[in-house]
């Protein structure tokens, strides 16, 4: 073989080898710190069905990276209600339960159909995260409130 064709030899094992370093790199980085959480079939919820005035809520986690996740939580109600509100709880797994991190303070609006709330946390890496949010709607003398559990997700 000429020098070129060990030149390009060379430079192609030095491509190849760099993804796969990268890669292996990376994989570290990723590492959970306890084992996943079980296999959740379903996001779970409590809301009755047979509520009046509070139609449904969501909440949401994103894990951003570099420690960081983005949260967020909504209530909808079937009507214009005199207070409507949710309140987000960020929780990290264990390896066997899961620990309240961060409750979040009530966001609330008067006479609306809809309020929403997020927030950016900074947290541990390497651990399982979900959110569990509460939402509430109230009329008159009537207060009906339920629960949503979101899916985790892996914080690096």
């Amino acid at each position: 073989m000429n020098k070129w064709n060990w030149l390009i030899l060379f430079s192609l094992m030095l491509l190849l080898s760099a993804p796969m370093h990268a890669l292996a790199s990376e994989s570290k980085e990723t590492e959970a710190k306890t084992s996943a959480p079980p296999e959740e079939a379903h996001v779970d919820s409590t809301f009755d069905p047979y509520f009046n005035y509070l139609e449904n809520g969501y909440g949401y986690i994103t894990a951003q990276g570099s420690g960081k996740v983005s949260i967020s939580g909504e209530s909808h109600a079937t009507q214009y209600v005199d207070t409507l509100g949710v309140q987000m709880t960020l929780q990290r797994y264990t390896g066997s339960d899961w620990v309240d991190v961060n409750v979040g303070s009530d966001y609330t609006n008067s006479e609306s159909k809809r309020v929403y709330a997020s927030d950016t946390r900074q947290v541990a890496s390497g651990y399982y995260y979900r959110l569990v949010t509460k939402h509430w709607a109230v009329e008159g003398s009537v207060t009906e409130s339920g629960y949503r559990t979101s899916s985790s997700v892996l914080v690096n």
